[in-house]
């Protein structure tokens, strides 16, 4: 069903199957960032305001949940903007679970979290999903595009210390374009500010569908691996990244060695690597490992001291 407000619902890998609640005009935001799916911003702002009418909102996402309850997994308040400037964020949350017993997620740009207010009405969600595609300034301005009030760093601090006061979930979502946020420095400042907060769950993605803004590129696999495992190296809990890594992640333990050759085929791994990718054992991932070596279907390079696994084209 399309309403006004209500969406969905749409599946989620992330929450499930989700019914979203837009509660923000298209395109009002703080950032107007370049892989934006959405489109360009049409009005930059950071200024908060009594968007729609709660009412309406409500009545339209009682009917809706009413039809679709049994088929739910969760609710997400988004907007086609950020959806925490609306400055009737608290209510609508409360009034919301007031009708649902579903848990109730937001995906917001984390711009406004360093407002009191913003953050006493997040402490209403049970699930909350902010984004952190920067901690350098450079980065923050050529990925995001930001309201000029704006500063990274505050937003970082502010974020960490929501995630430790916060009781819910948190999934941190980390978006990489090529060439602007997914170089080692930018990264590893981005892993640095990851270890300052509390969080279930990090997921790092790429550009899949057509950004704002032309010219913006996305990871491609072999670069979305690297990121995962740089991430990975710096003990941060991520979630398999992009499409690929998602196929990859899928199916039985039976199915592993036809896993392992895929990705062996597109970047050579050491066992260390194959096992933070698909979460493995060492041990299996070894005798996996040696059976292929034994059949051919892959080659083995030391380059120092260690041992990295090549695949062969099909």
């Amino acid at each position: 069903m399309a309403g006004r407000y209500i969406f969905g619902p749409v599946p989620s890998r992330r929450l499930g199957r989700s019914l979203g609640i837009d509660i923000i005009p298209s395109k009002i935001c703080s950032l107007d960032c370049v892989y934006c799916e959405v489109g360009k911003t049409t009005e930059l702002s950071c200024g908060r305001e009594k968007y729609f009418n709660t009412d309406d909102i409500i009545d339209e996402f009682r009917r809706e949940y009413v039809k679709e309850q049994n088929s739910l997994d969760v609710l997400t308040v988004t907007g086609s903007g950020e959806p925490t400037l609306n400055k009737n964020l608290a209510e609508i949350a409360g009034r919301i679970k007031e009708i649902s017993s579903h848990p109730l997620a937001i995906l917001t740009n984390s711009t406004t979290i360093t407002d009191p207010d913003v953050r006493e009405a997040l402490m209403l969600f049970d699930i909350v999903v902010p984004s952190l595609d920067a901690a350098t300034d450079r980065a923050f301005q050529a990925v995001n595009r930001p309201a000029p009030e704006l500063d990274i760093n505050e937003i970082n601090r502010a974020l960490a210390d929501f995630t430790h006061s916060f009781s819910g979930k948190i999934y941190l979502e980390v978006l990489l374009v090529k060439g602007i946020n997914n170089t080692k420095e930018e990264m590893a400042a981005i892993a640095e500010v990851i270890k300052q907060c509390r969080y279930d769950m990090v997921q790092v993605n790429t550009v899949f569908r057509p950004p704002a803004y032309s010219g913006t590129r996305g990871l491609n696999e072999e670069e979305l691996i690297d990121a995962f495992l740089f991430f990975k190296d710096f003990g941060i809990n991520v979630e398999p990244v992009g499409n690929f890594v998602k196929a990859l992640s899928k199916g039985a333990d039976e199915n592993l060695p036809e896993r392992i050759a895929a990705l062996l085929r597109m970047r050579p791994c050491t066992v260390r690597e194959i096992c933070a990718v698909f979460g493995s054992e060492e041990t299996a991932v070894s005798d996996i490992i040696e059976d292929m070596l034994e059949s051919g279907l892959i080659e083995e390079k030391i380059f120092g001291t260690e041992h990295f696994y090549f695949g062969k084209a099909l």
